[in-house]
Order: structure tokens, then sequence, then C-alpha cells
């Protein structure tokens, strides 16, 4: 029977020592030009070791026909991560409206090391800069969304007290027991 309280208490205790945590921060704008440069500014506290996925989606006059390049866009993470030349045909193509009308979504996979030294000073700052190409054809659909998720481990505090005190009461309990 003591056994069993014991399974119980110690798995009721790591339930709670290794506690995954979440985020999502959004953010959105339409496009109100052509070629348009798009700036977010995320808010949250990004801790260190936390990885995460960096969701873009956009639509708009985007061809997926015979000169996808002209019709692309960079992204810029504060200075540390670069990517140009974006297209639909990079990530995932939701819907294609009509020739020059589409909704698509890319994830870049970021590091914990890289989210940690972008969002040191707790605000996370991404820049699109849409080709000239892209042009504001719809201004009712043409937009710009981005979503960060991270995740990260830690251990409470509470929790840590309380294995070490189920430690102390065990080694108690065992010289108790050779004690008797």
């Amino acid at each position: 029977m003591k056994k069993i309280v014991y399974a119980a208490i110690s798995s009721f205790v790591f339930m709670f020592c290794a506690q995954a945590n979440a985020a999502l921060i959004t953010d959105s704008s339409n496009q109100t030009s052509d070629g348009q440069l798009f700036n977010f500014s995320l808010n949250g506290p990004v801790s260190d070791g936390a990885s995460g996925i960096l969701t873009v989606t956009s639509r708009g006059d985007y061809s997926i026909g015979p000169f996808p390049g002209s019709e692309s866009w960079d992204i810029n993470i504060e200075g540390l991560f670069l990517q140009n030349d974006v297209v639909p045909t990079d990530g995932n193509i939701i819907t294609e409206f009509s020739f020059d009308d589409v909704f698509w979504e890319i994830d870049f996979v970021l590091s914990g090391s890289l989210l940690s030294q972008v969002s040191a000073d707790g605000v996370f700052n991404i820049s699109i800069d849409l080709d000239s190409g892209v042009n504001n054809f719809n201004p009712l659909t043409a937009s710009v969304a981005v979503a960060l998720e991270y995740h990260t481990q830690s251990v409470p505090e509470p929790a840590s007290i309380v294995l070490l005190g189920l430690g102390l009461v065990g080694i108690g309990f065992l010289r108790k027991k050779k004690a008797a």
C-alpha cells in the first residue's frame, strides 16, 4: 500500500516538474501600396532556449506562372535572419483565387539562440519588403500577417522544492526502517 502511495505522490510531483509552455503572438496589416514595406513589432518575452516557428501568411498579387521572381518579398528579422525573393511556391499555397490573387503561407523555423538574441529587449521586430511587382490591385484582400509560436521548457521552483522535500522524507523513512 505504501508503494502505491509513494508512486502516486512522485507521479504527481513529476507531472509539474517538466512543464512546457507555449505562446502565440500574431499581427497583420493590409497592403496599401505597390511594393509596400511591412514592419511588425511583436511584444512578449521569449526565454532562453525557446525555439519557435514564424509563420508569414500573405494574400495578394503573386503570380504562380512564368514570372514569379518579380512578385516576391524579402524578410528581415532585426538583421540577424534574412531571406530574399520568397515566393508562394516556397511555402504552402492555400488558395489560388485567380491568376494574380494567391493566398499562401510559409514557415520559418527559428532556433532558441536566435529568438533569445532578437527578443532580448522584449520586442521581436520583423520587416517584410514586397517587391515592386506586388501590386495593390485589391486593397480589401491584399494583406500580410505574421504569427510567432514558441515553446519553452521550464522547471517551476515550487515543484523542485516539493521534489527535494519528498526526497528528504524518503530518506527519513529509510533511516527509520533501518533503525527498527
